[in-house]
């Protein structure tokens, strides 16, 4: 397995998750600094087994493991299962473009409320804001931006759209992985918004920044259960590339990160 290519750029993507699982508030207990060199042997060790002979970008680190739902859920905590979805941009459908508002405009507290209504009430499998509460948004929000552990963010690709009163109406929330692969970290459309083909929009007009800024291919999580999000994905040319599973439990956070245009909070 070892024979098998990976690239320094994997190499270090590997290194900034373990570091995440350090400073993310989720994650009760974080992996020591060697774990990057098991994840980056695993993910050698899977491609083998593929019968390829290099690792692949796009699931080298995200393949779900056989029974461990099963696992997850006899030690008590709730487990949902995550799709992985990857779009190759040179493939991406011809819609009409959508201009979106600069994100250094956006108002970072209409942001984290939008999240927040998205994601109502508490679900301990969500991998991010499992308490729903506000201090979880601001820290989720404020990492997105300013740490690397979901992808470095990339303003140009991200946007948000305004109602006819000028409110948030959507968001879209872009990251770059590596050099020519962008995520999608967040979409999101306020309620009395949806059904109108804004979130086809905000998605469809990032994956078209991003190609514009060399990508070739971008990717997105999704919760299996979202079968709405995940049609809305199909049609716009995303198609699974590996699967996980999210588990836990809600646990007491000391959250202390803020967000442009939010206070900090710090809750026990």
């Amino acid at each position: 397995a070892r024979a098998v290519r990976i690239s320094e750029e994997l190499q270090r993507h590997a290194v900034d998750l373990v570091r995440a699982t350090r400073t993310v508030p989720s994650v009760q207990l974080g992996a020591g600094p060697r774990a990057s060199l098991s994840l980056t042997h695993l993910a050698q060790a899977l491609a083998l087994l593929d019968g390829d002979d290099a690792v692949d970008t796009v699931s080298a680190f995200t393949r779900e493991v056989p029974g461990i739902a099963t696992v997850f859920e006899q030690c008590g905590l709730q487990v949902a299962a995550q799709a992985y979805l990857a779009c190759d941009l040179e493939t991406l459908p011809a819609l009409q473009r959508r201009s979106l508002s600069s994100w250094n405009s956006v108002d970072g507290r209409a942001v984290r409320d939008l999240l927040r209504r998205s994601y109502p009430g508490i679900d301990p499998s969500r991998p991010f804001a499992p308490s729903g509460r506000e201090p979880e948004w601001t820290d989720y929000l404020s990492r997105l931006i300013a740490t690397d552990g979901c992808g470095v963010f990339d303003p140009e690709a991200s946007g948000w759209l305004a109602s006819a009163g000028g409110q948030l109406a959507g968001v879209v929330i872009a990251t770059r992985l590596a050099s020519e692969v962008g995520h999608i970290a967040q979409v999101a459309v306020d309620g009395p918004r949806r059904g109108h083909g804004l979130d086809r929009q905000l998605v469809h007009e990032a994956c078209a920044r991003m190609a514009a800024a060399g990508c070739r291919q971008a990717t997105l999580f999704v919760d299996r259960r979202n079968v709405g999000a995940i049609a809305l994905y199909d049609h716009l040319g995303f198609r699974p590339a590996a699967s996980f599973v999210a588990a836990g439990r809600l646990q007491p956070r000391r959250l202390t990160r803020p967000v442009a245009g939010v206070a900090t909070i710090t809750r026990r």
